[in-house]
């Protein structure tokens, strides 16, 4: 082994091992393609069946610095991220960015297309009734043509 990979590790897993604390911790550990060996070693090591994000091939669990140190060196490890709740809030959206600017002007958006470059856009009831307000859609990361978000928060600004 040559020693922490720290570009496998997100800032938080960093800075936790940096720091040398010996605290476990909510982890997501993906693996690269063909990595049995370490995800048995892993599986062994948490008592945990099988990846329990298949979709994404990876394990999420609490894992000790010292084993997410050591996990960095394996290169049948992709990224080890700290796992956490991740929030999108719209409650100080208007005033942070004067969205009220161009409603006091007079501007209500009548006749306005706009693109939306974000995560994506799901057919939500608002925005497909009573018309179909959404008008075009271009997937250019996963070339996708029906129309999906797989985050929400292009939804959510749509």
């Amino acid at each position: 082994m040559t020693g922490p990979r720290y570009d496998k590790l997100c800032p938080i897993l960093n800075a936790k091992i940096m720091a040398q604390t010996t605290e476990k911790v909510p982890v997501i550990v993906q693996f690269k393609d063909n990595s049995r060996y370490t995800k048995e070693t892993l599986q062994k090591i948490t008592n945990q069946a099988e990846p329990n994000l298949p979709i994404i091939d990876a394990y999420s669990g609490h894992l000790s610095t010292d084993l997410i140190y050591r996990l960095s060196e394996d290169p049948n490890i992709s990224y080890i991220s700290f796992d956490s709740k991740v929030y999108t809030l719209l409650d100080i959206a208007t005033e942070s960015m004067e969205a009220y600017f161009p409603h006091d002007k007079g501007y209500e958006g009548e006749g306005v297309t706009v693109a939306i470059i974000d995560t994506g856009v799901a057919p939500h009831y608002d925005l497909i009734r009573p018309k179909n307000r959404i008008i075009g859609f271009k997937d250019f990361i996963n070339y996708r043509e029906t129309i999906y978000d797989d985050n929400g928060h292009g939804t959510h600004v749509g």
